[in-house]
């Protein structure tokens, strides 16, 4: 294991709002508007706090075991034999995970910009990158993805202040109006991806270098805020513009730049919002590659957790070719089947986290 390198809690989460922001701002606002309608913006704030649980199990587990990931600490708390079933199935939902992000890149390439260009090139091109990427270990991968976000935030708040001209906020109303069950889809739907996802997470704290002066909860919880505020302002923003046409809007901040026309100045702006994509894909498959790589190493005993890094990106390949035969399917899996893989992994880090808080408060009473 590559147990010298180092990131800093700052580092950790910018790290986490990358992740979380990703391929999530671009491919999910629409979905959850196609479920929740007007109140999707309730939806984002629902998920986002039901997520809060997951993010305290994490930090609270690091804060015991701070020099042991998910994949050694779940042996700790549930013995040996239901510790490595457990952390294999965190294995299994981040090879789904970095599968279906690929496909989702996959697809937008196909079906907005490069219309001819075969989708495998697109799936490989990416997994490769972010192969390499990883191979180059988590300190350059914190450095290089802090530029890699502002270039997204960037992208982002530019793309919703030049489309300050096209918002309609009576497009919001009304509320409620088809009662919570919708707002309660959407929120399943937005926890799914990316609020449930953060257990990824719990595999990369180890490597945070021990600091006095910074806390990693303030960081991350910060972080993760962040990211909350940002998904409702594009929530809020895309149904201004679209109504209730934005829930038909596969690829939504791309839909939202392409609307923008300033002529002479602005135009085609849509192409940014493309690459806001890739980067985020980019991030997000990066860091869960890493999680992957070091879950195999703490499981198979691996001295290099490098070694795996190529050999499982070409399997990913594979299986985002044939995971799905059409985009209807992929729709599917996103919005309904993933929130449940999701939570199943998550799972196993709260009950850590509350099995590990009995034992401690047993031993101090």
């Amino acid at each position: 294991m590559n147990e010298k390198e180092w990131v800093s809690p700052s580092q950790i989460a910018m790290l986490l709002l990358a992740f979380t922001l990703g391929s999530s701002i671009v491919f999910i606002p629409g979905p959850v508007i196609a479920a929740a309608g007007n109140g999707a913006w309730l939806s984002v704030i629902i998920s986002g706090a039901a997520g809060i649980p997951g993010l305290l199990s994490i930090l609270y587990l690091h804060h015991i075991y701070p020099s042991k990931s998910s994949f050694q600490y779940l042996g700790d708390v549930f013995g040996k034999w239901m510790g490595t079933l457990f952390s294999l199935l965190i294995l299994f939902v981040l090879i789904l995970m970095i599968s279906n992000i690929t496909v989702g890149v996959g697809s937008f390439f196909s079906s907005t910009m490069m219309l001819e260009t075969p989708t495998y090139v697109f799936n490989f091109l990416i997994l490769m990158v972010c192969a390499l990427t990883a191979l180059a270990g988590i300190e350059v991968t914190a450095r290089l993805f802090v530029l890699f976000l502002m270039m997204m935030l960037a992208t982002i708040f530019v793309i919703l202040f030049l489309d300050l001209g096209k918002y309609h906020p009576d497009n919001l109303l009304p509320q409620l109006a088809e009662g919570i069950s919708p707002i309660m889809h959407g929120a399943i739907i937005n926890h799914g991806f990316p609020y449930s996802e953060m257990f990824v997470f719990s595999a990369l704290l180890f490597f945070i270098r021990p600091a006095k002066n910074e806390s990693t909860g303030k960081f991350m919880f910060f972080a993760y805020f962040a990211n909350m505020i940002i998904f409702l302002g594009v929530v809020l923003c895309a149904s201004m513009i679209f109504g209730k046409a934005a829930g038909t809007r596969n690829f939504t901040l791309y839909e939202m730049a392409r609307v923008i026309e300033i002529t002479g100045v602005f135009e085609r702006i849509e192409m940014i919002a493309g690459i806001t994509l890739i980067a985020g894909s980019y991030i997000k498959s990066t860091i869960a590659l890493l999680a992957l790589s070091s879950g195999f190493a703490h499981i198979f005993k691996l001295k290099d957790s490098r070694t795996v890094i190529l050999p499982v990106s070409l399997l990913m390949f594979f299986i985002s070719m044939s995971m799905f035969s059409t985009e209807m399917e992929s729709n599917t899996f996103w919005t309904l089947i993933w929130p449940a893989i999701t939570t199943c992994a998550t799972i196993p880090i709260v009950l850590a986290a509350v099995v590990t808080l009995i034992k401690n408060a047993f031993k101090g009473s």
